[in-house]
C-alpha cells in the first residue's frame, strides 16, 4: 500500500509518519505541505490512500479532490480538518472524502482506519 500526505503542517506529517511506522502492510509513505506538488506526487506515485489537510489555503483541498475523482483507480482520500463547519464537510462528502478526522480528536484513529482498508481490499482482492 503506498499513501500520500498532503498537510501544511510539518509537524502533522510527521506524526502521521510516526503513527503509519507499524503498519507492514505500508510500502511507501509520499508527502508534501505544498499543495502544488501534490499533484505530480499522486500522478508520479499511484497511492492507494490519500492524508489531505482539508484547511489548505484558498479552494486547493477541492481542486486536489477533484484531480484524484478525475483519476480512473482513484485512491480512498481521508480529509483531515480543524473547525470543519457543516456546509463545508457536506461539500467535501459529495465531492469524494471516503473519511472524515478531526485533528483534535480523532487523530489517533488513523491507523485502525488504514488497517482497515487493508483488510478490505484482501478480502476483495
Amino acid at each position: 500500500m503506498k499513501i500520500l500526505i498532503v498537510d501544511s503542517s510539518t509537524e502533522i506529517i510527521q506524526r502521521l509518519k510516526e503513527l503509519l511506522q507499524d503498519i507492514d502492510e505500508i510500502v511507501s509513505i509520499y508527502s508534501t505541505t505544498f499543495s502544488s506538488k501534490a499533484a505530480t506526487l499522486f500522478e508520479d506515485s499511484k497511492p492507494d490512500v490519500v492524508l489531505l489537510d482539508l484547511n489548505l489555503p484558498g479552494n486547493q483541498s477541492i481542486d486536489f479532490l477533484k484531480l484524484i475523482n478525475a483519476t480512473p483507480k482513484s485512491a480512498l482520500v481521508i480529509g483531515l480538518f480543524i473547525h470543519l463547519d457543516q456546509l463545508l464537510q457536506n461539500q467535501f462528502n459529495k465531492i469524494g472524502i471516503d473519511y472524515l478526522i478531526d485533528k483534535y480528536d480523532d487523530f489517533e484513529k488513523i491507523p485502525g482506519i488504514i488497517n482497515s482498508i487493508v483488510r478490505s481490499r484482501k478480502i476483495a482482492g
